[in-house]
């Protein structure tokens, strides 16, 4: 079979935002947001590292990131990738204001983190440093339209936002039979 996007080459791609049956400001609207330091959170999901605002979902409203993840997701990153049979793991809405951003780091419990950008996204700055596994540094530029799916377990950051709002929902997934 021929993938589109061959995950183990590049451990990044873009998809385009029209294969979502549901945008991500629907779903941000019907959940109850939390913050990710409160205690219900703080075991289901990747530590914030953000130097900015972080809110995942409490446990009652794991049921609908998940149900979102499969309706407008799942199967297009499975037929069009060579990651397989995914299942959700976790999801969080990011926003960042100017001053703001996220240090190198690396996100354990997923293996593959979705970036959709949320509302009117105009900001400048924001940029993804990502660090592929053959060491090399590329800077990934997200656009309104585009939905951006990295292998979050690599060292990657967000550069400092210089002017405007960075908002962006970002759904964990991994493989069903992913090897720690």
């Amino acid at each position: 079979m021929s993938f589109n996007a061959n995950f183990k080459d590049n451990q990044y791609f873009y998809v385009d935002k029209k294969v979502l049956n549901k945008q991500p400001e629907e779903l941000l609207e019907e959940v109850k947001l939390v913050s990710l330091e409160e205690e219900e959170t703080k075991a289901e999901m990747p530590k914030n590292t953000i130097h900015g605002s972080a809110q995942g979902h409490d446990r009652e409203n794991s049921e609908v990131f998940e149900e979102y993840f499969n309706e407008n997701l799942k199967s297009h990153l499975e037929r069009e990738t060579d990651l397989g049979d995914l299942e959700y793991v976790a999801g969080r809405s990011n926003k960042m204001l100017p001053g703001e951003y996220s240090p190198a780091h690396e996100d354990y419990g997923g293996y593959v983190v979705s970036v959709m950008p949320v509302n009117e996204f105009k900001f400048k700055g924001g940029t993804v440093v990502f660090t592929q596994d053959n060491g090399l540094k590329v800077k990934l530029k997200l656009k309104k339209d585009q939905i951006l799916v990295m292998k979050c377990t690599n060292t990657h950051e967000v550069e400092i936002i210089t002017d405007g709002v960075r908002e962006t929902l970002a759904l964990f997934a991994r493989p069903q039979f992913y090897e720690y």
